[in-house]
């Protein structure tokens, strides 16, 4: 592709979409997914850069292909697999496969067995959605991460002296985190990185009680974001957290977290920059943005077929389909539907 700067309006007409999983549901899917790689990536000593690359590939795969087609465990896998060899701190496929199986089924050691047929099924499974995945995002393995706009910019508001000596450690730790936790949506998807960069630095001054960049014209220049981008990326990284922390709550931190990012998200919309939440239909406090659009397809092409004839083959055997059952959650047996249209 050309760019892989799809626009909100494309992704709420992903695949998933035709295959009647709702917007909301895909979010969840790409939401807790992403935490899991963050925690199966810091398990293998990846660098945060190599963890956001994974992500990436993982946003960028469910952006053609469907959450219903795909199961995103093994695509969660498998773009940890490729992103560390893509950033040149490659793993051993033994290594990724026991980590993550184990932190997916929450173990506390490796289970399983090198030999077994167990592990030789993941490991043709990964090495085939490897494939999979290069066919789908077109062997594009190019990643323009927001990092280092982030911190050329923390560095030009420093020496222009909106931003204190004794506070410019904690302000670049503060904006990195909102930038770790904006991989947890499509956000690199929609923005180029420069602007989400500008939106996690507006978001650690608020978050630091810092002086309102709105109303210093040489904070916003040095930002170079219009009010609609900004609001459009706070609003999504706001909703991962109300909605991770839905997800845990039985973090010790949970009251700490709940009334930082309260507050947080108070100032957010006294300044216009987020709206007043809403209910959605499944009951839970969010918040809707607006949607801006692109129109774009994604067609089959020969090698899905062969790579999904391929797989199928595999999931005919009814022993390895049942060794396959001990990595899903809750018993579950993966249908061996077709993984192409």
């Amino acid at each position: 592709m050309k760019s892989w700067i799809l626009g909100p309006d494309f992704l709420r007409q992903s695949p998933s979409r035709a295959d009647n999983i709702s917007e909301e549901d895909e979010k969840r899917c790409r939401r807790r997914t992403a935490i899991y790689m963050e925690k199966a990536g810091e398990h293998l000593k990846f660098p945060r850069l190599t963890i956001a690359t994974a992500q990436v590939f993982f946003h960028r795969f469910y952006a053609l292909q469907s959450f219903k087609k795909f199961r995103r465990f093994d695509i969660a896998v498998t773009c940890l697999f490729l992103a560390g060899k893509v950033e040149e701190y490659p793993r051993k496929l033994e290594s990724v496969i026991q980590m993550c199986h184990q932190i997916w089924n929450k173990l506390d050691k490796p289970t399983l067995n090198p030999d077994s047929q167990d592990y030789e099924f993941l490991r043709l499974t990964i090495l085939r959605t490897e494939r999979q995945i290069l066919h789908t995002i077109a062997f594009d393995l190019c990643v323009k991460h927001p990092y280092k706009d982030l911190i050329d910019t923390v560095k030009k508001l420093h020496q222009a002296g909106l931003i204190e000596e004794k506070q410019k450690r904690e302000f670049a730790q503060s904006a990195l985190n909102f930038l770790n936790d904006s991989m947890r949506t499509s956000i690199c998807l929609q923005f180029e990185p420069k602007k989400i960069a500008s939106a996690t630095i507006y978001l650690a001054t608020v978050y630091m009680n810092m002086n309102k960049p709105e109303e210093n014209p040489d904070w916003m220049k040095k930002l170079e974001i219009n009010h609609q981008e900004l609001a459009s990326i706070c609003e999504q990284i706001m909703e991962v957290y109300v909605l991770t922390l839905k997800d845990e709550p039985s973090k010790n931190n949970m009251d700490q977290k709940n009334s930082k990012m309260h507050n947080l998200r108070s100032q957010l919309v006294r300044s216009g920059y987020v709206p007043e939440s809403t209910h959605n239909s499944h009951g839970s406090t969010i918040k809707h943005g607006k949607r801006s659009g692109n129109n774009f397809r994604r067609t089959a092409t020969p090698s899905d077929e062969k790579i999904s004839k391929d797989m199928e083959e595999d999931r005919a055997s009814k022993k390895a389909r049942n060794a396959y059952a001990g990595i899903l959650p809750h018993g579950q047996v993966r249908p061996a539907a077709p993984l192409s249209p």
